[in-house]
């Protein structure tokens, strides 16, 4: 088997950072780009991720405390 090492970024976020007229903007504009990278991570699987590394499969759940930036890593297999 191959590996290959996956890399995504999930944007833009100038973008949200450009149209945000107020902090609260700000903020939900940074959690839902943090929410869809763990959804991403997650689908990846946490045992071939390489960032985000969590220390538990439960902090890529929906929800959790942990802030995930909008780059993923991961090394993949074909």
């Amino acid at each position: 088997m191959q590996q290959y090492l996956f890399i995504c970024t999930i944007g833009p976020v100038q973008d949200f950072i450009k149209t945000a007229r107020r902090s609260r903007d700000l903020w939900y504009g940074s959690w839902m780009l943090s929410e869809l990278s763990k959804a991403a991570a997650k689908a990846i699987g946490s045992e071939n991720l390489i960032f985000p590394a969590p220390k538990n499969a439960e902090d890529l759940d929906k929800g959790s405390l942990l802030n995930v930036a909008n780059k993923i890593v991961a090394k993949v297999e074909t």
